[in-house]
């Protein structure tokens, strides 16, 4: 399993934003770009300051579709678009894989900044404001930022632990009677964990907003 990885995908993209015949699937969603870690994290930190506006997800319902929706409302007519709005959510996955006494969790931090958040941080690569990993980052990809029409970070830590003594000493109802054989139950965990992992669907014929 790889311990983390860093996804990027647009949340309402304009005509003029590229098309990845590349791309990564976690958990049913697709995104167009893996960023390195320190990459990641210097936009995290970037992104979420005290003077931009901060979304709380307790309002309005706190699933991730409904904040990209909500974030997505607030900033995309013309008097908004420059509207530095951001928001996070946190969500975690705890499985036990009996067959190989693990219990392997994964953890989702969910970044979601407006258009106006990745048109700054070009303004701000220009004129020499960003670490020097990241505004390198962004010189590359201004095209993607400036016609993304926001965007939304995903980063995912994966981590395996063993049972203790108490929890290996049977396996729960779930597993006995599943009729799974080792290599079966192992391949139903993985799958339920990390939908899709890399692949390389269709081109997008039209960009949406999600």
């Amino acid at each position: 399993m790889t311990p983390r990885i860093n996804v990027f995908r647009p949340l309402c993209p304009r005509g003029n934003y590229p098309v990845f015949d590349f791309q990564v699937s976690v958990k049913g969603t697709e995104y167009d770009l893996v960023l390195p870690s320190l990459v990641a994290d210097q936009l995290r930190e970037r992104c979420c300051q005290d003077k931009h506006h901060r979304l709380d997800p307790r309002v309005g319902g706190s699933l991730l579709r409904d904040l990209r929706s909500r974030l997505v409302r607030m900033t995309t007519s013309e008097a908004d678009r420059d509207r530095l709005v951001f928001a996070e959510l946190a969500t975690e996955a705890d499985v036990g894989v009996f067959a190989d006494k693990l219990r392997e969790t994964a953890r989702y931090y969910h970044l979601l900044a407006s258009g106006g958040i990745a048109s700054r941080l070009c303004a701000d690569a220009d004129a020499e404001r960003l670490p020097h990993e990241l505004a390198s980052y962004v010189q590359l990809h201004k095209l993607v930022l400036f016609e993304c029409g926001g965007f939304e970070l995903l980063i995912a830590r994966f981590d395996s632990l063993g049972f203790d003594d108490r929890v290996l000493s049977s396996d729960p109802p779930d597993v006995r009677e599943s009729g799974l054989d080792g290599v079966g139950q192992r391949r139903t965990f993985l799958n339920g964990l990390v939908e899709g992992c890399l692949r390389s669907p269709a081109a997008r014929s039209q960009p949406t907003c999600t």
